[in-house]
């Protein structure tokens, strides 16, 4: 099963706990710590990282989806 992240950037606020997640994940960019998602599908190993992720969100800004290809 395929997982890939879906980001709203007019959500997100900058709080960078995903980034404080995962490094291997996302990246901050410089101007306003909005998140940046550097591997995406998410790599299965890191399925349990990205959910965290995910959930460590206040903004709901963050989203996974999985599909079954």
């Amino acid at each position: 099963m395929t997982a890939r992240f879906r980001l709203d950037l007019e959500l997100c606020q900058g709080h960078g706990l995903c980034y404080f997640e995962s490094d291997e994940l996302f990246d901050l960019r410089d101007d306003d710590g909005k998140a940046v998602i550097l591997q995406d599908p998410v790599p299965d190993h890191l399925t349990e990282v990205a959910t965290r992720a995910v959930r460590a969100c206040p903004e709901r800004a963050l989203r996974l989806e999985r599909d079954s290809n």
